[in-house]
């Protein structure tokens, strides 16, 4: 049976005090993306492997920083020493096993993506991918279209967005909560258990994207969702619907909703959802992944039944 725990806006940490709607800590519109002056690191032990790809940075966007490095050592000290924004890292990198990437992640503050270089790809390419938390695979020759689409990319997804769940399920709200944590995006994320209670949060407070449940309010989360697309025109509204909810384009589009996901769903689901809505370009490693989740770090799925 599906929790139901009552709630104004629970807050990132913990629920608020019974009877009391906790305050949301962003206020505001939402700003567009601010141009950046990116440092990215070019890892490979091929010269001229490196002069293309940086070649091809700096005709994009002639204020890139690039700092290259030929091995793994290399790469490890520039991650320590300098605020990486964007990693390409050749499969073949030498002296280099994903672990510096790890380590780095585990104590820096840098949100930074992560491509994985291939000169073709190989069955481990998943596993390696999932070791950096790389955010795309990328093939040589490099593709000047590619490495564009993967900067428009970072521009969005490094600007903090603001998110609110709306489920009547403390269990679903902590996992989806959980499936942000592991995603590229830049997040803040917000909870909530009724309509009503939504409603009043996004009149307060901009949200980027808004998660509804279909089963909130008693099975109206539907309408709840519809009505919260109403008062926030701003926001991308995505339903969640349960086993035997089906929906379809047409539908959201007179509902004036944004996205659909389906129960059970996993992180790579949640994250497609947010590549559609936001129109964002999409990773080709996130539509392998789509078809074949990589087994190496266990995966969060939102059930049926939460």
């Amino acid at each position: 049976m599906a929790e139901h725990q009552p709630a104004e806006l629970i807050p990132r940490e913990a629920a608020a005090p019974e009877g009391e709607a906790a305050p949301s800590e962003v206020a505001g519109e939402a700003l567009d993306p601010a141009p950046l002056n990116l440092r990215v690191l070019v890892a490979d032990s091929v010269e001229a492997d490196r002069f293309s790809l940086s070649s091809i940075l700096r005709r994009i966007d002639p204020l890139i920083e690039t700092l290259e490095a030929a091995n793994g050592p290399q790469a490890e000290r520039v991650l320590r020493e300098r605020s990486i924004d964007i990693g390409f890292i050749d499969r073949r990198l030498p002296g280099f096993d994903g672990r510096e990437v790890q380590n780095w992640a585990s104590t820096s503050k840098q949100r930074s993506m992560f491509v994985l270089v291939s000169e073709r790809l190989v069955p481990s390419w998943p596993e390696i991918a999932t070791l950096i938390s790389a955010y795309e695979v990328m093939l040589k020759p490099f593709n000047e279209s590619h490495v564009e689409n993967l900067l428009k990319v970072f521009s969005h997804i490094h600007r903090r967005s603001n998110v609110l769940i709306v489920d009547r399920s403390r269990t679903a709200r902590k996992i989806i909560r959980d499936m942000f944590g592991r995603l590229p995006f830049n997040v803040l994320v917000d909870e909530t258990d009724t309509g009503a209670h939504a409603l009043r949060a996004v009149k307060a407070t901009h949200f980027d994207v808004v998660l509804v449940d279909a089963e909130v309010d008693d099975g109206m989360g539907a309408e709840a969702a519809c009505r919260v697309a109403r008062d926030a025109p701003r926001s991308k509204v995505i339903l969640i619907g349960g086993e035997g909810r089906k929906t379809s384009r047409s539908a959201l589009v007179q509902f004036d909703l944004s996205g659909f996901i389906q129960k059970p769903f996993n992180g790579a689901a949640l994250e497609s959802a947010l590549h559609d809505v936001l129109k964002l370009w999409r990773p080709y490693r996130l539509n392998a992944q789509l078809r074949w989740p990589p087994p190496v770090v266990p995966e969060l799925v939102v059930p049926a039944a939460a």
